[in-house]
């Protein structure tokens, strides 16, 4: 009777020990789908502050854009809190710069000059392809750093290409 309590109590410890790396396992992945929940519901916020920017003054289509673009946000918040995920940075603040010099050449495209209006074109053409270039590789980075389970570098990775897409969505708004 002792030997069957003894291998009941070792049965049970295996047990607990099991059931603890079940649920360490299903943390893990919980907090790795609520990353990737907040990456495309980070980028579903880009799109929606582009939609609301280009609206104008349609209040209605703008007020449910707003509350959908806030619903995303409460959503990015509240992941981000429960799952102690850095939250995204959607302030795109690094990449003025680069903002400034591709409207700078949006300008002086503007602005009649020697060039001709093709090789403008071609220019700005040529500057938007090196900006899809490098999102093209920064997210193949991604990819990479996620699959050996680099979240930290890939945390870094999402928040510049977030930032890369906002770019070159003013690039392409002032192509148009």
């Amino acid at each position: 009777m002792l030997k069957e309590l003894a291998e009941d109590k070792k049965s049970l410890e295996k047990a607990q020990q099991e059931s603890a790396e079940l649920e360490a396992e299903i943390g893990e992945k919980d907090r790795l789908t609520a990353v990737v929940t907040v990456e495309k519901a980070s980028a579903v916020i880009q799109v929606l502050q582009e939609q609301i920017n280009r609206i104008g003054d349609d209040s209605l289509v703008k007020a449910l854009l707003e509350t959908e673009a806030k619903t995303c946000r409460n959503l990015v918040s509240d992941l981000c809190n429960k799952h102690d995920i850095p939250k995204p940075d959607l302030d795109h603040s690094q990449m003025e710069s680069q903002v400034h010099d591709i409207k700078e050449n949006s300008d002086a495209a503007s602005q009649p000059l020697k060039s001709s209006d093709d090789e403008i074109f071609q220019k700005q053409t040529e500057d938007y392809e090196k900006l899809l270039d490098k999102l093209s590789e920064l997210e193949g980075r991604l990819e990479a750093v996620v699959q050996v389970e680099d979240f930290d570098e890939a945390d870094r990775l999402q928040q510049e290409i977030t930032k890369l897409q906002d770019v070159i969505e003013q690039t392409k708004s002032g192509q148009v």
